[in-house]
This record gives structure tokens, sequence and C-alpha cells, in this order.
């Protein structure tokens, strides 16, 4: 059988709500690692978070992280930037609206405000670092851009005042050097242009030489339509958002019913 690829978001789709993953999530995982197939997590947290719940789950697993900005290739890493100009077009509408900004390298988070206690924990997850020493506070534009090379996306969170988040995004939308996306309602992903777990998934295919026939990908946010668009079988996520589910041909149970686990199964019934 020629080996599938099979890519999952973790938050809101691999894990529940305690940021979890079922023990018959990571049975089904081994088992199709063992029959030859790949298991990539497809997420927006940075590569160091991501890298965590790898562990867990098996050491074969793979990562793309940051949205498509850093990924596991052949013998490598690949990774994208945001880069100078995108940050410097950026500071003057975070700083001056005074937004919760958060911005990654492969294990560090830069952060213009603390995270409110109040925020849920898949937020708290996306922004999280095992280390206290990753975390660095930035109150102005040029202490920013000091991290300028090494910083590989962001996202900015405001669970409070909507009309807020969403006067910032459309004046980010209209930066020419950023791919901007949500995964929930209350963030604004920021991404390097042309950058996606699409474009990600795409490198990858190629460098397996596995067909896009062969490849799954699971999700519920909008940061994931590129990709369950772009495989030839995207799955939603019974708990994805409306527009999610409209726009994606196969569907599943929710994240806290094991709906990754039970479509694979399904699909894969030979390997149990």
């Amino acid at each position: 059988m020629t080996p599938y690829l099979i890519f999952s978001d973790i938050d809101g789709t691999l894990v529940d709500d305690q940021q979890q993953a079922s023990k018959k999530t990571v049975t089904t995982i081994k088992r199709l690692l063992d029959a030859g197939h790949q298991f990539y997590l497809a997420t927006g947290r940075m590569y160091a978070s991501a890298q965590l719940l790898a562990a867990q789950l098996d050491s074969r697993v793979k990562i793309i992280a940051s949205n498509g900005s850093i990924y596991d290739s052949t013998n490598q890493i690949v990774q994208h930037t945001l880069g100078a100009q995108s940050l410097s077009a950026l500071a003057p509408i975070i700083f001056e609206q005074q937004l919760a900004a958060f911005f990654f390298t492969q294990r560090q988070v830069i952060y213009t405000q603390s995270l409110p206690d109040y925020f849920k924990a898949s937020d708290r997850n996306r922004i999280a670092s095992a280390n206290p020493d990753d975390y660095m506070a930035v109150t102005n534009a040029s202490e920013l851009l000091q991290y300028a090379p090494k910083i590989i996306n962001g996202i900015i969170i405001e669970d409070q005042d909507p009309v807020k988040l969403l006067t910032a995004k459309r004046a980010i939308t209209a930066l020419p050097s950023l791919t901007v996306s949500s995964s929930n309602p209350n963030n604004i992903e920021l991404i390097p242009k042309h950058v996606s777990k699409a474009t990600a998934i795409q490198h990858i295919q190629q460098q397996a030489h596995v067909p896009n026939s062969h490849t799954i990908a699971f999700g519920d946010g909008l940061n994931d339509l590129p990709m369950l668009k772009t495989v030839a079988k995207g799955v939603a996520m019974g708990n994805a958002l409306p527009t999610v589910k409209q726009q994606t041909p196969y569907q599943t149970t929710d994240n806290l019913h094991d709906g990754v686990a039970d479509f694979l199964q399904n699909f894969f019934s030979e390997a149990f």
C-alpha cells in the first residue's frame, strides 16, 4: 500500500479541552506509523510547543508549526521569518492600539502585553513555553525589531473588544508582506506572505514523493482551511466552524469524542 501523509491540527482537533490526546488517539497514531504512514502535527503553535506534544505521541511524529512558517522536511527544518519590513509596519498598529501581540521564534515568545487571566486554556497554550527565560517583553518598535532575524510568526489575541480586533485586522490585512488568518474569532494570525499550512504540506509531498491523493488533513479553524482544501481528503472536525465544514469534503466527530482517531480507524480499517 502506498504510504499516506496525515496532517492534524492540535487545538480543537487532536487534543481535548485539557490539551490532552486520548489513549485511543495515541494508539491510532502509533499503529499508522508502524504501518509505514507519516503523521504530522500541523499547528499555529510555535515549534517548541508542538515538540512537547509530538514527544508524548511518538518520536516519529513530525511537525508543521507556526501555521506553516517552520516545518520538518527531509533531514532538515525549513523556516521562514516575518522580516523587519513586516514588523516595522505592524508595530504602529500594535503599540498605538495597545494590542496583546505575541511573536515566536523557534523557542522564544516575544510579547507586548501579558495575557490576562481570563483567557481560555487554548489561547494560553498557544503562547506556552516550558522555560520562563524564553519570554521577552517589548514595549516599542525598536525593541521588537531587535528580534526580527528570528521571528517566525505572531498572533494578536483580543477577547473583550471585537471592534478593536476587527479594526486592527483590517489595517493588518492591507499590509502587502503578510498573510493574515484566524484560528479563532478572538485572534489574528500573522505569518509571512505566501506561507500557510497548505504550502508546507505541498513541499513535504514533493520531498516525500507522496501524491496528493494519499494525503489526509484534519482541522477545525479558519487557519486550517487552506490545507483542508488543498489535500485530497480534508476532514473537518464536528466542532469546526460552520464555514470550515461548508468548504471541506469530509467530516468526523468532535475533538472530545476522538474525531481524528475514529476517521483514521475507519479509513485504515485493515490496520485495526
